[in-house]
């Protein structure tokens, strides 16, 4: 039996590098395939924006790769209709996020 990912093991995760993330071909299908999940996704993002604009969080972003989960430390500078943009520089399809995890510094 395999354990669910859940916010608190995620924390767990090793952190991935930039370079790692640019290596990776991700999937167009959607990591989430509830709409509230997809809706709590987005009003995670937009607080993450705001939230990294006042330098005092650090935003984890999870991302899915069919049974494989990344995990990078950066915060999210900006989004258009299918991306963010990140601090360190990765532009990040949306559908691959799985999750946001914000820490207090």
């Amino acid at each position: 039996m395999t354990i669910p990912y859940t916010l608190s093991n995620f924390r767990g995760l090793p952190t991935n590098s930039p370079d790692e993330i640019k290596a990776v071909q991700f999937s167009s299908n959607d990591v989430l395939t509830e709409g509230e999940d997809q809706r709590v996704r987005n009003t995670n993002i937009e607080k993450a924006i705001a939230l990294g604009k006042g330098g005092k969080h650090n935003t984890f972003i999870i991302l899915k790769n069919g049974d494989i989960f990344y995990k990078i430390n950066t915060n999210i500078i900006a989004l258009n209709e299918g991306f963010v943009f990140t601090k360190i520089g990765l532009q990040i399809p949306i559908p691959c996020i799985y999750s946001i995890d914000f820490i207090a510094l």
